[in-house]
């Protein structure tokens, strides 16, 4: 605010007299939400390790004709032949472990600082300790999507229709019965790089094809398409610095995430300070890493 040359006298300046207004709020930097993991599968506390097992498919046999189907080794005696026998269908069982992280925060302040302040700080920081956990933890969870071994796309690739129906295809082979196109939805974990793409798919933004409720001209994001959930979040992981991936997946089965410690945040008086303290303890596990399709895509918008 200036006022030059306003002077009550040749040498007093009414600016002076002034007064400074502060507005009662402290504002707080915006962080990315929780978006990616909770919709994985929610695990016990995976205290030490997290051990998840699994049963892959058992194999098939044909019965030959005119056999009786009778195991040899079943026979113990009597001198019965059997006409055929029964072959052992091999059977795999495999452990997926994880070992849990701790991620923090620590803040402290000085009580004279804070005596000094319009306002007391502390629900500020704890706030945005809060905050700056729930991103830290979903980063992790999204960047399972590079554990993923389906893969479409590349880094000069962005969204497209016939990219995400080639994965929606892939998903359909590998997931077998824990995906029904049609019945069933995939979530799409997609980078805000990436909204331009899919919002200049004609097919995705008639108006006489979704109808006026879902009409992205009005709405500004593609919320559902060929199947898909998009979800966006710029939790996405980035790789050799020109490459999204960004994560396809079944919620609650492709993923898993169990915590020892949910996001909590202390406070404790120490000395002439305030120190502020939140932490979460958790594992994040991929525990199916073929119900789920990476698509690559570049970073450029």
């Amino acid at each position: 605010m200036a006022f030059s040359g306003v002077y009550t006298t040749a040498s007093t300046d009414l600016g002076v007299w002034f007064r400074d207004v502060w507005q009662p709020e402290i504002g707080i930097a915006a962080y990315e939400e929780m978006r990616i993991g909770n919709h994985f599968k929610r695990l016990q506390a995976p205290e030490g390790k997290v051990h998840y097992r699994k049963h892959l498919n058992l194999q098939r046999y044909t019965l030959a004709e005119g056999s009786i189907g009778t195991d040899y080794t079943a026979i113990t005696g009597g001198g019965v032949t059997p006409s055929g026998s029964l072959i052992p269908s091999g059977h795999t069982e495999i452990d997926i472990t994880a070992v849990p992280q701790t991620s923090y925060i620590y803040v402290r302040t000085n009580i004279n600082a804070i005596a000094r302040m319009v306002n007391d700080p502390t629900d500020i920081f704890r706030r945005s300790v809060e905050m700056s956990l729930a991103e830290g933890v979903d980063y992790v969870c999204a960047g399972k999507a590079i554990d993923l071994t389906n893969v479409v796309g590349s880094n000069a690739d962005n969204i497209t229709e016939p990219l995400l129906q080639d994965a929606i295809v892939k998903a359909a082979v590998s997931m077998k019965m824990e995906f029904n196109p049609g019945q069933d939805e995939l979530l799409f974990g997609m980078h805000p790089n990436q909204i331009d793409d899919i919002l200049g798919i004609a097919n995705w933004v008639q108006a006489q094809v979704r109808g006026d409720g879902e009409n992205p001209v009005v709405r500004g994001m593609v919320l559902r398409a060929n199947g898909v959930q998009f979800v966006e979040t710029g939790n996405i992981n980035s790789t050799g610095g020109n490459t999204y991936n960004n994560p396809i997946f079944v919620p609650n089965v492709t993923f898993g995430i169990g915590f020892n410690q949910e996001a909590t945040v202390k406070m404790e008086d120490y000395l002439m300070e305030k120190r502020i303290v939140g932490w979460v303890d958790f594992a994040v596990l991929t525990l199916w890493d073929n119900y789920g399709v990476n698509y690559k895509t570049t970073i450029a918008a």
